[in-house]
């Protein structure tokens, strides 16, 4: 029992406290929860807050989070305290005020916030000390609209295997549930995939002291950068053995065409791909190391969200441009979705790196893009194209 009210009145609403939170008076954190029914003792209700009663109790601070059923159509319309009948928000001010009066004890209410504020203070007063998971990354970005996307996750997911033996506790996006959002701040590690997914990155960071890795990798440089990254970050090592195998499979690259090869070959070996930003920058990376320039990087997306964009990479808002650009790529490996497909020219080698893919099914998961298994599809892609165009 917290405490017997030594006044007549009663609380205004269902009164209780948030779960794994520590407030500035060493208990929970308060809340009021609006509901149309009574709420039993030891009953873990779905809430969201809509604002803040800020106190003060005896000197110290003492919040009142006041929050909503997500479920109640009575309340569920109301999503700021501003919005509240003004009877109700009146007859809670009034009970905090007076209800420690025959106790001889001061309270004061110091000032109402709004929603914003309140979820600042839940945030602020989660006690994450017990909640970590050792070992544990998230994965966020990870778009269902990306295509073979499951395949790369798969491969990250064997790269933190094999490299850290750490383990995937979300993917943020695609295989996502509830209980795993309401943890996200649990993990040791972030991996944020595309630069629209920074923010949660940053917020994960601000709020639980997760620390955040942003890029992909591409091309086997690409991976060992990346493990490299993610190795400061967890002050851990990378897995000897794995580096071995992809510093194996880069010195044997140059007979497949790299390097002094290049001078050799017939015609030259060139590369235009569209796809989303960060995916258009990584693949970008691996036919460089490849051996192959890309001459046309064209983003299937407007650049406006994009932080200082990379000079290399185009986007026509106008379709007819990309249609005519279309016709010029003689000779070049094309890699974009299948409507690009249908407008190059015949003499082009073609892979599918994005969607719309008309009458494909998409490729399991030992395909990717990402990783060591995506570099080991490309090289193979490349012989094809060089088979193809005779390079």
């Amino acid at each position: 029992m917290d405490r017997i009210l030594y006044t007549s009145t009663h609380y205004p609403a269902n009164y209780g406290f948030i779960p794994r939170t520590y407030a500035d008076d060493g208990d929970p954190l308060d809340v009021l929860v609006l509901c149309s029914q009574n709420i039993y003792p030891m009953t873990l209700v779905r809430c969201y807050p809509i604002g803040v009663i800020r106190m003060i109790d005896n000197g110290r601070h003492d919040d009142k989070i006041i929050a909503i059923p997500c479920s109640d159509p009575t309340y569920n319309t109301y999503v700021d305290i501003d919005e509240l009948p003004s009877h109700i928000f009146e007859e809670m001010v009034h009970f905090f005020k007076v209800y420690k009066e025959l106790e001889h004890k001061s309270t004061a209410v110091d000032e109402i916030q709004n929603a914003k504020a309140a979820k600042e203070i839940i945030a602020k007063d989660i006690d994450n000390s017990d909640l970590k998971e050792e070992k544990t990354y998230q994965i966020i970005g990870a778009s269902a609209g990306s295509y073979r996307i499951r395949s790369d996750v798969w491969e990250l997911q064997q790269l933190m295997s094999e490299a850290f033996g750490w383990k995937c506790r979300m993917v943020m996006g695609l295989e996502t549930d509830v209980e795993h959002l309401e943890t996200a701040g649990a993990a040791g590690l972030n991996l944020v995939i595309r630069q629209e997914a920074l923010a949660a990155g940053t917020i994960l960071s601000e709020r639980f002291g997760t620390p955040f890795v942003y890029g992909a990798p591409y091309g086997y440089q690409g991976t060992l950068n990346w493990l490299q990254q993610i190795s400061e970050v967890i002050g851990e090592p990378i897995n000897e053995e794995l580096l071995a195998r992809i510093g194996d499979k880069q010195a044997d690259m140059m007979p497949m065409g790299g390097g002094p090869m290049a001078s050799m070959r017939r015609k030259p070996a060139q590369a235009s791909i569209q796809a989303d930003y960060d995916t258009l920058l990584g693949l970008a990376g691996a036919m460089q190391e490849l051996d192959i320039e890309p001459v046309h990087l064209i983003c299937s997306h407007s650049l406006k969200a994009v932080e200082s964009p990379d000079e290399r990479v185009t986007y026509y808002a106008k379709e007819k441009e990309r249609l005519d650009l279309y016709q010029t790529l003689h000779g070049q490996w094309v890699l974009g979705d299948s409507v690009m497909e249908s407008c190059v020219p015949e003499d082009t080698y073609f892979t599918c790196v994005s969607f719309p893919f008309a009458g494909k099914p998409q490729i399991a998961h030992h395909f990717p893009f990402m990783g060591e298994k995506g570099m080991d599809f490309l090289r193979e892609c490349k012989e094809f194209y060089f088979d193809k165009l005779e390079i």
